[in-house]
């Protein structure tokens, strides 16, 4: 038991410290400073401190974050004057966030903006001066994270992408040893880790570039540290004769320590928005599928009066996810986590029923929400921990009933949207992917050659391996991760090659 106790300690316990602070800050806060009505924002605006806090330079994706934030506060305050204008801002606003927002690289940024729109509007302002107190409300939790944030930077003495790269390094040196070893088990192990750690540093990327108004030079390095490693795993695991793997893997480490000790900077932010419509895509089809179906819940939510009507809108929101294959299990998660949930609230909230013991409840399971890997599992967390004070005004029993019951309905229809509204359809889904890859091999062959500045032409290839990197991500979504990965492997040795053989770019 003390080594169960040790290991989720060393391997979750100690991230969610971090995470539950801030939202216990947040918390205290806007209650006791704004009001009750402004407590939501700790969920979504820590959402976005996790996002922030392993990118090197967060501030100027926070300043561009709190932007949005503020244009949903708006949004949400203009929604709630009159039927009109709700169906009006929440449809432009859904499609925007779900459509716009986000982009084939990155399926799940709407999430927080989304949050933040329905939140507002479960506690709705109606004056100009409640308007302004929700503003500020915002601002102390954005100065509680930077405060956060710059106690974690002071104490890092690397960035997350220097130390995933030099992890990944590592491992790929001993991922080559137990290939000459023949070690099976230690290559699926070391196979894991590199292929974790190449996720989490595209991320990092992905943010540092995207999500930010300024460009730091330093990020860009690491693209070709993910593509290299990605290669690297795929000579590991391919079928070639044992003298040839070993050849192919030494030129490769060769490679690493190359890039390695001729890392220069690239000026330039890697561009991941495609403007041009296309009924094709994924995103387009989902933020029409939001229009209409969260949409209305928010209508009658408005038009109804009825007290905690929202979590209709919630349940619907976070069932209804872009990849409509995976919406199934989502529903299946998202309900069986709600009950569990309930069952903890039965148990716990007839018997602690004082604030201050409810706010120790709900800090509680916001520490374990932050330690979960399991969606299931971190549902019935957020609803203890959602729960915990909606029961201080009205009774336990009708809130809990309340609880089950929208999210049944809401599982209702995610399923009936998921089939007949703008259905995504997994074949066409690889395709665009595919299309996207062989505009990537196209520009490496064509386009990028011509261009006479070295660092731009630089910056351009380093674009393309992180993008093709991510797609085949994304590509999991809609078919085999064994299939996605082959392919993705396949694509970057030829895209490597491309490389190698037109650009002063040994890799």
């Amino acid at each position: 038991m003390k080594e169960k106790l040790k290991y989720f300690w060393i391997k979750q316990g100690r991230s969610a410290i971090a995470p539950t602070l801030v939202v216990t800050f947040i918390f205290l806060t806007t209650y006791f400073v704004f009001g009750m009505e402004n407590t939501m924002i700790g969920p979504f605006a820590t959402l976005s401190f996790l996002r922030f806090k392993d990118i090197s330079r967060p501030y100027s994706c926070m300043a561009k974050t709190f932007m949005i934030y503020i244009v949903m506060a708006l949004a949400a305050y203009c929604a709630v004057i009159n039927l009109p204008l709700c169906i009006l801002i929440n449809g432009i606003v859904l499609f925007w966030i779900c459509a716009i927002l986000i982009d084939e690289y990155q399926m799940n940024n709407y999430f927080p903006a989304g949050m933040a729109l329905i939140f507002f509007q479960i506690s709705p302002i109606y004056t100009p001066i409640s308007l302004l107190k929700r503003i500020g409300a915002l601002s102390a939790a954005f100065f509680i994270i930077f405060i956060f944030l710059f106690v974690l930077n002071q104490r890092k003495e690397e960035s997350a992408l220097e130390v995933l790269a030099r992890e990944g390094q590592h491992n790929c040196y001993l991922l080559y040893k137990a290939v000459k070893e023949d070690n099976q088990q230690e290559i699926s192990k070391l196979n894991q880790l590199i292929c974790a750690g190449n996720q989490r540093m595209s991320r990092i990327i992905y943010e540092s570039n995207r999500s930010t108004i300024a460009n730091y030079s330093s990020v860009n390095t690491y693209c070709r540290y993910v593509g290299l490693f990605e290669t690297f795993v795929y000579e590991a695991l391919r079928e070639a004769t044992y003298d040839q793997r070993l050849k192919n893997l030494s030129e490769l480490l060769e490679s690493l320590a190359y890039v390695k000790s001729t890392e220069s900077p690239d000026p330039y932010k890697l561009s991941f928005r495609d403007g041009k419509f296309d009924y094709r895509l994924v995103r387009f089809r989902f933020g029409l599928r939001q229009v209409c179906i969260t949409m209305p819940t928010l209508v009658f939510a408005y038009v109804s009066g009825w007290e905690n009507a929202y979590w209709l809108t919630i349940s619907v929101f976070f069932m209804l996810i872009p990849f409509a294959e995976n919406t199934r299990a989502r529903v299946k998660q998202r309900v069986l986590g709600t009950l569990r949930g309930i069952l903890f609230c039965m148990f716990l909230f007839y018997i602690f029923r004082g604030f201050t013991e409810r706010a120790v409840i709900m800090t509680i399971f916001n520490f374990l929400i932050y330690t979960s890997n399991e969606y299931t599992s971190t549902v019935s967390y957020i609803t203890c921990s959602a729960l915990s004070l909606n029961a201080m005004s009205s009774g336990v029993t009708i809130m809990l009933i309340q609880r089950i019951a929208y999210t049944l309905i809401g599982a209702g229809i995610t399923l009936v949207a998921n089939k007949y509204v703008f259905p995504t359809k997994q074949k066409i889904a690889v395709e665009v992917i595919k299309d996207k890859l062989d505009e990537l091999t196209n520009s490496l062959k064509n386009d990028i050659p011509t261009i006479s500045d070295s660092k731009y032409r630089l910056h351009r290839v380093n674009e393309c391996i992180i993008k093709a990197y991510m797609l085949g991500m994304s590509m999991t979504n809609y078919t085999s991760e064994e299939e996605a990965k082959e392919y993705l492997h396949n694509y970057l040795l030829d895209m490597f090659n491309i490389i190698k053989n037109n650009f002063n770019y040994n890799t």
